[in-house]
């Protein structure tokens, strides 16, 4: 499989928010597709986020996953965005799944962009986190097992989506949710007697829709400055039963303010 590169591919992106002042993009100027996979692990790996956790997990609140749309212009240009119910990505395994797609999918490294929910309800991965649990040489070797298949199916899924790709119309917009707290400025045992939140909150929820040209719903990608968290249970995704009942792709962005949920 091969498409032309660019060295910068954010021009997709800066086609797609100028078009935002009109609502959508001419369906002839886009090709778009979307994979996905679950990703729960199977064994009792530690969640990442809170290092006060003294161990693994201990079940399944809502299941993990990893989810990618590639999107083409008319002129080949290709690039894929990855979201996944991740606390992050180390730098060892993003250039990892980079180089791996460049060579398998001749995509350059402006030309992929891997986003994370910040879960703190996700698994540790390997290289990172090791210094604040305290991790028995089994536990380094299962999160490094699951890391290197983690690493696989992230390059599996990419690829699935560029060959999926079809005839699509783009549509976005910005809208408004309130429900996110900042958990730092805002104690949440008096949270219902309060009238006014205290900042830095962010509400904005940019949405990018995309249409086959029978006007199906192929795919949604947002942002909210939210991040789920679970103390002892698998969960990626604050709005998981939404993103299940619409199949949509999801990129949650978090940001300094975020609420445990």
């Amino acid at each position: 499989m091969s498409f032309k590169i660019s060295s910068r591919w954010t021009a997709l992106i800066v086609i797609v928010a100028i078009a935002s002042v009109a609502g959508a993009v001419d369906s002839t100027l886009w090709r778009l597709g979307t994979a996905r996979l679950e990703v729960t692990p199977a064994d009792s790996l530690w969640l990442a986020g809170y290092a006060a956790r003294d161990h693994g997990a201990t079940g399944t609140l809502h299941p993990l996953w990893i989810k990618a749309m590639a999107m083409q212009d008319r002129k080949s240009l290709a690039g894929v965005i990855v979201t996944s119910d991740l606390l992050g990505f180390p730098g060892g395994m993003a250039d990892s799944i980079k180089s791996r797609c460049a060579e398998k999918y001749q995509l350059d490294r402006a030309q992929l962009i891997l986003s994370s929910s910040h879960t703190h309800s996700g698994p540790v991965l390997a290289n990172s986190l090791y210094d604040i649990y305290d991790l028995t040489q089994q536990d380094v070797a299962k999160i490094e097992r699951y890391s290197e298949r983690l690493r696989e199916q992230i390059v599996e899924v990419i690829g699935e989506a560029l060959a999926r790709m079809q005839p699509a119309r783009l549509c976005a917009t910005n809208g408004v949710v309130r429900f996110q707290v900042n958990r730092r400025n805002n104690d949440p045992a008096t949270l219902s007697a309060k009238t006014e939140l205290r900042g830095p909150n962010e509400h904005a929820v940019p949405v990018l829709q995309a249409l086959s040209p029978d006007e199906e719903l192929l795919a949604i990608l947002f942002g909210y400055a939210c991040h789920p968290s679970e103390a002892h249970l698998w969960s990626g995704c604050f709005c998981d039963g939404l993103c299940e009942r619409r199949h949509g792709l999801y990129s949650l962005r978090p940001r300094a303010s975020g609420r445990r949920l």
